[in-house]
């Protein structure tokens, strides 16, 4: 929601004030972060980073459906950074009246993004997260560094219908593998989820078809 308050703070106040704000809103978080009181108590028995880094990537490049969904996500997220995030504030000032179209879009933008996330929460995949964010977000700078590039060279309407393109091809990509296509929910019950010791039945079954 940020984006938009943002967006609606510059229509209704002006940028310096907008500028003002999100200042004083970093400010904020810093205090309240400066103020958390973390235990120097350190568990026993943690793998060490190396080697808990070396079992994460072995786990998640042992699972097509994890990586190709990664990879997809880091050309969305490049896409976003560059045309969307760049080139979508100057093409709303041009062509849309500028910061109250912007608003609106980060807006809903922002409900979008939080439906999904609650919609998430029902149920929780079995699968290796160590690269995931990682990968997903690894090609955003690459995004926002070549987006007003490509702009001059091609214009902006080109650079939008190239993301477009694609995207649908990397989604296309993914759907196309069966590993996808077969991917099932697991939601494990309490009581095991409670046990660190124990895995789950949904994911000794997702363990096996990952090895199938």
């Amino acid at each position: 929601m940020g984006s938009a308050a943002g967006g609606a703070l510059v229509a209704l106040a002006g940028p310096r004030w907008a500028l003002a704000a999100g200042s004083a809103a970093f400010l904020l978080s810093a205090g309240l972060l400066a103020a958390m009181r973390i235990g120097t108590d350190k568990p026993s028995g943690r793998e060490h980073v190396l080697m808990a880094l070396r079992t994460g990537w072995r786990e998640f490049r042992s699972r097509r459906w994890v990586w190709s969904t990664v990879a997809q996500f880091s050309l969305v997220n490049a896409c976003f950074q560059g045309p969307l995030m760049v080139l979508g504030p100057v093409i709303a000032d041009r062509r849309f009246g500028g910061a109250p179209f912007w608003a609106t879009m980060m807006a809903l933008y922002a409900v979008g993004l939080a439906a999904g996330s609650i919609a998430a929460l029902k149920a929780r995949p079995d699968h290796p997260s160590s690269y995931d964010a990682l990968g997903s977000f690894a090609l955003g700078p690459v995004g926002a560094a070549l987006a007003a590039p490509l702009a001059l060279l091609y214009g902006t309407a080109a650079v939008f219908l190239g993301c477009g393109v694609l995207l649908t091809i990397a989604a296309t990509a993914v759907l196309a593998s069966r590993q996808t296509r077969n991917l099932t929910w697991i939601s494990p019950p309490s009581e095991e989820r409670s046990s660190p010791g124990r895995r789950s039945d949904g994911a000794s079954r997702s363990a096996s078809a990952d090895a199938t």
